[in-house]
């Protein structure tokens, strides 16, 4: 009987174990399959199963020669695997399950059956501080070095405009942190040297040199040199 070909989830890629080709054995695309049930039952019994062989030779293949990534992969399945169980837990728990009563063999009514303690197991054993701030911290999105860098180079060009402390407040880490993450700790191997942003920074803002008072024209013609800078004497040559 031909079997339905099962593709396996990108993240569980892996190496084969290399076998000698035959035609009921473990081949690549054998293990590929298994892998990808194993992740979605989370039960070897049935991934074996799933691709005509048995648990116990699941096994063996496990542990036989050049099945390092091959027990790599079984084991990130089981992870996927248990997750998927997990949320069937969950829904039998709150939607609650559907059983049929039979009066001499024949359905007489449905009834709706609430696992009230299992729900609380479970939110006993997953509703936990640690498990929150985990869940938290995947949500947050990733700050990376290259963010941080991308970010400050960014801002840095509104330097020159805005006060320090502004800055920091728009991207959400100081200008110490920022610094260090772009040229390194000073001190330490592979420092680079830092430019004076400060003082860049003063220059640009500096204001403008103040002009002289308007003169009125008759101090104008009275005194033409009054604000302006004087030349100095042309020095006297003596012949003697």
């Amino acid at each position: 009987m031909k079997r339905t070909r099962i593709d396996i989830p990108p993240n569980l890629t892996f190496l084969p174990v290399p076998r000698r080709a035959s035609v009921g054995g473990w081949s690549p695309q054998r293990q590929r399959e298994f892998i990808s049930v194993l992740a979605a039952t989370g039960s070897v019994a049935q991934a074996a199963a799933a691709v005509g062989m048995s648990k116990t030779g699941a096994y063996l293949l496990r542990n036989a020669k050049g099945g390092r990534d091959f027990r790599r992969a079984w084991d990130a399945a089981i992870e996927d695997g248990v997750a998927v169980l997990k949320s069937v837990a969950y829904e039998r728990a709150v939607d609650g399950v559907q059983s049929t009563v039979l009066v001499e063999g024949k359905p007489v009514r449905t009834m709706h059956h609430y696992d009230n303690a299992m729900l609380m197991r479970l939110l006993a054993i997953y509703d936990t501080p640690e498990r929150a701030a985990a869940r938290r911290a995947a949500r947050e999105p990733k700050f990376d070095r290259q963010m941080a860098v991308d970010k400050f180079r960014k801002l840095a060009r509104k330097l020159a405009a805005e006060p320090v402390e502004e800055t920091e407040a728009v991207t959400g880490i100081s200008e110490a942190d920022a610094m260090d993450r772009l040229y390194g700790v000073p001190g330490q191997p592979g420092s680079a040297p830092r430019p004076n942003l400060h003082r860049r920074a003063r220059l640009e803002r500096a204001e403008p040199p103040i002009d002289p008072p308007d003169i009125p024209p008759f101090a104008q013609r009275d005194a033409p040199d009054r604000w302006e800078r004087p030349e100095p004497p042309t020095p006297r040559i003596w012949t003697g």
